[in-house]
């Protein structure tokens, strides 16, 4: 946002208020984050950080091609990572 916690500006670019749920997919499972959240702009906002994050890990997608390449159909595979 532009400026450290707590610092105030004159000319209001947003304010933040909370955080939303998130989740991201990770070979290891689902994790529960808490993302920003940012009232007041013209746009939605995103973290930085967030961005440089992929929703769904390289090693999962590794794996689920891994299982299509083995014979396991989609329901298969979903029920493998429910379990999981």
């Amino acid at each position: 946002m532009g400026r450290g916690r707590y610092e105030r500006q004159a000319a209001a670019q947003g304010y933040r208020n909370g955080y939303e749920d998130g989740t991201l997919r990770t070979a290891e499972g689902v994790l529960r984050v808490k993302v920003p959240q940012v009232r007041g702009l013209e746009e939605p906002y995103r973290s930085q950080v967030w961005a440089h994050v992929a929703k769904t890990s390289d090693r999962l997608k590794t794996l689920i091609v891994e299982m299509v390449v083995g014979g396991m159909s989609q329901r298969d595979i979903e029920a493998a990572l429910e379990k999981a």
